[in-house]
């Protein structure tokens, strides 16, 4: 008998359990469904119900638990039955030494990966895997798609009933207008996981519950969205599986066969329910598709490479009026960071993205030091830190993630994906901050207020150094005067910020190259160096082998020859990634230390070999020389008097040359390992 949902709503309504069915004595095994479960679905003419059954051939995976000592047995089951939601499923070689005390049951059988006991008695998990690229089917789902599980002890055991729970929950829409056609393939962007690998747990009678916030990339790498690719038109029926869930807003992003898309967003939330299904209503398309999304600006092209190495600018705390403001202040950070090499030389390698979002208010929320929020701001991505301290600057990661993938072009066309991205978001606050988020595949994040309201900042050399560049034991000194006017002060302003977080934190991904006090820390291992993509390369934990030394100090002789005695700054010394001692750089002086308009040689390097990674280029030492300038504005014009030793405090003031601010150096990095 068919069973039928009610009409659809924001989501299905709970179903009533399935009676009990009898059972036939050959091995088989008899498989009931909720209205809310099924193999495949059909809508019907009306579009006010659907039909749930199960399919001929519908193949489950079942489990025999016979006893703690004896183990479990497992075969295949298959139905020759079709068009209800009761089915008889056999099994030819089903022979356990003894009759099981329970049942457990996985469909579909192709999609089984895994199952194990949990901690708790009673109770066991399957692994499952939603995929983030699903095919299309009008009026249906994917088969095989739509998993359940089912957990029969006791009665329900000895009389070889299975009763089957739905793990997904459906996303529901139709499609209406003169674009409908058009559409290939349909992107729903959350602001939760809703796709890869979870855990489902059974516990007895076939009620049991889901945990999908146990997620971990195997088969398929976690996503917050999903696709359905195929043929789309007008009137038709179609469905996303996700994992259940909670999503603050979402989007729907439709693509045609030229890669130009329509985007559809909204701010309500949504609720997926295991067994449910979400209805998100008829969507009118009608050809407005476009290359970019509505309000993004494509500043920098790509021109040469496969694939486009892409940076992406966002900003928070600016209203509707200032958005000028926010594109005007977007353009100055990418202009300067590529009048600094290498990315001045590279710049066609780049795709380069303004995305403008509209906040409720000006600036970012202050805290008072400890991440609670003294002081609200309604703005878009919730940016808050210290109001006399940045080492808490936070803001929703979730939020900014979701912006970028659903509005950069070459995400949405599958040219990419975020984790080839580099973020920068600038803040409309005056104060003092910056930070940069890094991830291990290679997605980051960077955050910079307009500080000082773009006034002049200066920052110096540290006030101590090494008294050994090998020898940690030997301890620091201070820095002399000679040593200040060698290196010289840099003078600058916010954009020197984005130098420092994001060409140099956030693209490539590097350590700090500053020190403090007099502490160090013993460990020979950087974390970061492991990753699956790197970071902190430009640092090193050892003296004697340290990650610069083929390319570059195995060839320094040539290179100042041939190329230019300035690559006799090149070296090994101590002092980086905050430590005074036992941690290594390369040069005395560079962006990383005191923000200054120059990456070291070896961070060019660095950044180079990522353009050529991610863009399909390939690196090679000399012509990177051909095209390299070794030219350190600050260390190169440095005149002849001594600047002032200041920016040693914890919070800025005015130096003894006047009102230029001095400041210290800002937070390292945070590694999110998630």
């Amino acid at each position: 008998m068919a069973m039928t949902l009610a009409a659809l709503a924001s989501c299905a309504l709970e179903a009533p359990e399935i009676p009990e069915a009898p059972v036939s004595n050959r091995k088989v095994l008899v498989a009931t469904m909720d209205d809310g479960t099924r193999t495949s679905i059909s809508m019907n003419s009306a579009g006010t119900h659907a039909d749930v059954v199960w399919n001929s051939g519908d193949k489950i995976r079942v489990f025999g638990v016979i006893s703690a000592s004896a183990g479990m047995y497992s075969r295949e089951f298959t139905t020759n039955d079709g068009g209800s939601n009761v089915a008889e499923f056999y099994s030819d070689n089903w022979s356990p030494s003894s009759a099981p005390l329970t049942y457990l049951a996985f469909y579909p059988a192709e999609r089984y990966t895994s199952f194990a006991p949990s901690e708790n008695d009673g109770e066991y998990w399957f692994a499952i895997a939603v995929p983030p690229v699903q095919t299309a089917v009008k009026g249906s789902i994917e088969r095989g798609l739509n998993q359940a599980v089912s957990y029969a002890g006791g009665k329900a055991s000895a009389l070889g009933q299975l009763h089957f729970k739905n793990v997904l929950s459906l996303v529901h829409f139709k499609l209406a207008g003169a674009g409908a056609s058009k559409v290939r393939s349909v992107k729903l962007q959350t602001t939760y996981t809703v796709a890869g690998d979870g855990l489902y747990f059974a516990s007895p009678g076939g009620e049991g519950y889901v945990d999908m916030t146990r997620f971990a990339a195997m088969n398929y790498d976690h996503t917050k969205y999903v696709t359905l690719e195929g043929s789309f038109e007008a009137g038709g029926d179609y469905y996303f599986a996700v994992a259940p869930g909670e999503s603050d807003g979402f989007s729907l992003t439709f693509t045609d066969a030229n890669g130009d898309f329509i985007i559809k967003s909204s701010t309500a939330k949504i609720s997926p329910k295991r067994s449910h299904i979400v209805e998100l209503g008829t969507i009118n398309l009608d050809n407005s598709f476009s290359s970019l999304p509505p309000g993004v600006e494509r500043y920098m092209t790509q021109t040469k490479g496969t694939r486009p190495v892409d940076l992406v600018v966002i900003g928070d705390g600016f209203t509707s009026a200032l958005q000028n403001v926010f594109k005007t202040r977007a353009r100055a950070a990418i202009d300067f960071l590529f009048q600094t090499e290498p990315y001045k030389t590279y710049r066609d390698w780049f795709n380069v993205y303004i995305i403008p979002t509209v906040s409720k208010e000006s600036g970012a929320s202050k805290t008072d030091g400890n991440w609670n929020v003294t002081e609200k701001h309604d703005t878009y991505y919730k940016t808050s830190w210290g109001a006399n301290s940045y080492n808490d600057m936070w803001t929703d990661t979730d939020i900014v993630f979701q912006t970028v993938e659903t509005n950069c072009p070459d995400i949405i066309k599958g040219k990419i994906d975020i984790d080839d991205v580099s973020i920068l978001m600038l803040i409309n606050d005056t104060r003092y901050a910056g930070i940069c988020f890094h991830y291990p595949y290679g997605r980051s994040l960077a955050l910079v207020p307009y500080m000082n309201g773009g006034a002049n900042t200066s920052w110096t050399y540290p006030a101590t150094t090494a008294v050994s560049e090998s020898e940690v034991s030997a301890g620091m000194r201070s820095t002399t005067q000679e040593e200040f006017a060698l290196y010289g002060t840099t003078t600058g302003n916010w954009m020197n910020i984005v130098l420092h977080e994001f060409g140099g934190h956030g693209f490539g991904r590097f350590a700090d190259e500053y020190w403090g006090g007099n502490s160090y820390v013993t460990s020979t291992v950087i974390e970061g160096h492991s990753w699956p993509s790197p970071t902190s390369l430009n640092v090193s934990a050892t003296y004697d082998n340290v990650p610069w030394k083929t390319d570059l100090l195995d060839n320094q002789a040539v290179m100042s020859l041939m190329w230019d005695s300035r690559y006799d700054r090149i070296g090994v010394f101590q002092g980086a990634d905050t430590y005074p001692l036992n941690r290594w750089r390369s040069e005395k002086i560079s962006c990383m230390i005191d923000n200054r308009p120059y990456y070291s040689t070896w961070q060019r390097v660095l950044i180079v070999k990522r353009i050529m990674e991610l863009g399909g280029g390939t690196f090679d030492m000399e012509t990177f020389l051909d095209n390299d300038d070794p030219t350190d504005p600050v260390r190169d014009a440095v005149s002849s008097g001594t600047p002032p030793l200041a920016g040693q405090g914890l919070f800025p003031y005015d130096g003894p040359s006047g009102p230029v601010k001095f400041y210290p150096p800002l937070p390292p990095p945070v590694m999110v390992k998630d």
